[in-house]
């Protein structure tokens, strides 16, 4: 699936997990994604979220953060394996 967004919600981004919950099978994310608050910048944004999950299950993060003035875009990524 892909989404586009018309208009920036100041103070929120959009989420998308590999999973919706706890499960036997773990059920895949599905739907449109949640809002979820943001913080100053993409580095305090992923910080604050990867240190937010379950450290037995946590993988892998990642932020794209667009400058809502210039529009230029930055990915970062966070793996507890690298």
């Amino acid at each position: 699936m892909t989404f586009e967004f018309e208009k920036a919600l100041p103070g929120l981004g959009h989420f998308i997990s590999t999973y919706e919950t706890d499960g036997k099978p773990i059920p895949s994310f599905n739907g449109f994604p949640k809002l979820m608050p943001i913080f100053n910048t993409a580095e305090e944004t992923l910080k604050a979220y990867w240190d937010a999950l379950n450290a037995d299950n946590k993988v892998s993060l990642m932020v794209k953060w667009i400058d809502r003035e210039t529009f230029e875009a930055k990915t970062i990524i966070v793996n507890k394996n690298v």
